[in-house]
């Protein structure tokens, strides 16, 4: 009940400020001149200046918040992802006394005995922890990222709050749409992901080995046996951050080169590897003397299954086409979730945002704009992205606003369409397709004995009263419908029937040879299989004219 009082006392402050500022009254309440207690400054504060300020002083649970917040700009107007962006480096430091209590919890040894030099003033403090330098005895120099004491209990408790905040919210038909308390649960697993610092170093982990060794990238090496949960001890890496020009100039980097390093890095991470870094603000990246690029904070991470990927191009590809039906399919293959009535609305909607750059050449379009229209477009029709996808386009805008930050003339399309080339000729080797026809036979034959199962299940609950079926139409209608979908399960029947052969075939037919001849396989029964529906979709519309 305490917390409940604080948290409701700060919100009516900065949320008098916020309305102020709504209905345009700042002159005559003027907060940035010092009233009840705000900071002085020249210009009057915004809207998205009140809130972010609300967010500091309610502590890391929110701060923490604002920042994951900062990464989805489907949820925020582009205005508030800015300015939440600051919260990335705003949170005050713990004093060196608690910090060194949990070092001596959570160390195998006391500190001084791991750690022979160690620096009492943080380097960077963050929301849930922070980083302090230290050498270990070998001479190494290691930086030791360090939780802050008791955050564990308060963003238990702050989440206690704030599901009782969403499941009001829920209740009203403006916030309703967005789901909110879904979006505080995948607020709650994000942060508690985090909070372990053992997940972020088996991410270190992973995005090494992913990485490229012909680019000039790095990431720093974890000590596991000085590690857990609460401390993370890593390579120190010196090094300027990447949106300091004046300093890379210094050391000779070229920012033409270092920006379409850091678009294949991050386009790469997520299009070949389906793993890649989440927070690429400024701050995370560190320039080395030799050039070297390197990578910190793994907290945030994001992930894209094989077939998220695939349906990513296929969304990419309906994109460069203005193809607003098959767009509208993909998004909502993607997770999208979008009402019956409201999907005629999205594809509408959806032509006419392509519209706008139809006629540009590809290399022309602007990535960032395109991206930040779509997400306006999303969350004007009141629907939210699937996390993933979400934080996957702030991601792209995050390497189109730094790579322009360095190179003015810098283009993400062409690096990115070169990963989508890439990604469709892996796509459709004959490899990969033999893998994905397994797939399809095992998905082929468990819907074949699932199917009548499940029908029975839906008859039975419908002979029950358990569920409610009305269907209202013409009887040509119905007769029409019925032929149609005869012919679908003919079709259908067939299509599975075919597949399943040629799948077992592949399965356990591997004669001599058998590689070098697999592509004219595939080359013809790719060339029958479109032939093949080239004469059902003929015989498809000589039907329907009989019928009429």
């Amino acid at each position: 009940m305490k917390r409940y009082r604080e948290i409701v006392r700060i919100m009516l402050r900065h949320g008098f400020g916020y309305l102020i500022v709504e209905f345009g009254l700042q002159r005559f309440v003027p907060f940035h001149k010092g009233w009840f207690g705000h900071s002085r400054k020249e210009v009057p504060y915004t809207s998205a200046e009140h809130i972010r300020m609300l967010l500091e002083e309610l502590g890391p649970t929110f701060i923490k918040m604002g920042q994951i917040l900062s990464t989805r700009p489907d949820l925020l107007p582009p205005e508030m992802a800015i300015e939440f962006a600051k919260l990335q480096d705003a949170a005050p430091p713990v004093a060196w006394n608690e910090i060194h209590t949990v070092l001596k919890e959570h160390l195998s040894q006391i500190p001084e005995a791991i750690f022979p030099e160690l620096d009492s003033t943080p380097e960077a403090s963050a929301s849930i922890g922070q980083v302090h330098r230290g050498v270990l005895a070998d001479g190494q120099i290691v930086a030791i990222k360090v939780q802050r004491p008791g955050i564990e209990q308060q963003i238990a408790l702050d989440f206690e709050v704030l599901r009782g905040i969403a499941k009001r919210a829920a209740q009203n038909p403006q916030f309703a749409p967005y789901e909110p308390v879904a979006i505080i649960e995948e607020f709650a697993q994000t942060i508690t992901r985090e909070l372990d610092y053992r997940q972020e170093a088996r991410n270190i982990d992973r995005y090494r080995r992913d990485l490229d060794p012909s680019e000039k990238i790095r990431v720093p090496v974890v000590f596991h046996s000085h590690s857990d949960s609460h401390v993370l001890v890593m390579e120190y890496i010196e090094g300027v951050r990447i949106d300091d020009t004046e300093q890379l100039q210094n050391i000779n980097v070229d920012p033409k080169e270092l920006a379409n390093r850091l678009a294949r890095l991050l386009l790469g991470s997520a299009f070949n590897k389906g793993f890649f870094h989440a927070d690429p603000h400024p701050g995370n990246f560190r320039i080395t003397k030799d050039g070297t690029m390197v990578l910190l904070d793994f907290g945030m991470v994001g992930y894209l299954s094989p077939r998220d990927r695939a349906v990513m191009i296929e969304l990419t590809l309906a994109m460069v086409e203005a193809d607003p039906e098959r767009m509208t399919d993909r998004l909502i293959e993607l997770g999208l979730k979008v009402k019956g009535p409201n999907i005629a609305l999205l594809e509408a909607e959806m032509g006419r945002f392509l519209n706008n750059y139809f006629d540009l050449p590809l290399s022309q379009i602007p990535m960032g704009e395109v991206l930040t229209n779509l997400l306006e477009l999303i969350r004007g029709l009141r629907m939210r992205l699937p996390a993933q996808m979400a934080i996957l386009t702030k991601t792209i805008l995050m390497a189109e606003g730094i790579g322009t930050q360095l190179d003015p003339d810098f283009h993400l399309v062409p690096v990115a369409r070169r990963f989508v080339r890439r990604a469709i000729i892996k796509r459709f080797r004959p490899t990969t397709s033999e893998s994905r026809l397994r797939l399809a036979s095992l998905d082929a034959l468990t819907l074949a004995e699932q199917a009548p199962k499940d029908i029975r299940h839906i008859m039975g609950r419908i002979k029950r009263g358990e569920m409610d079926m009305e269907i209202t139409m013409d009887d040509q209608f119905m007769i029409r419908e019925l032929r149609q979908l005869g012919k679908t399960i003919k079709i259908s029947a067939l299509t599975i029937a075919l597949v399943v052969a040629v799948a077992l075939l592949m399965l356990i037919y591997h004669p001599d040879g058998w590689e070098r001849w697999m592509r004219w396989i595939f080359g013809a029964g790719l060339i029958a299989a479109l032939s093949f529906m080239g004469f059902l979709l003929f015989s498809l519309r000589t039907d329907h004219r009989h019928e009429q």
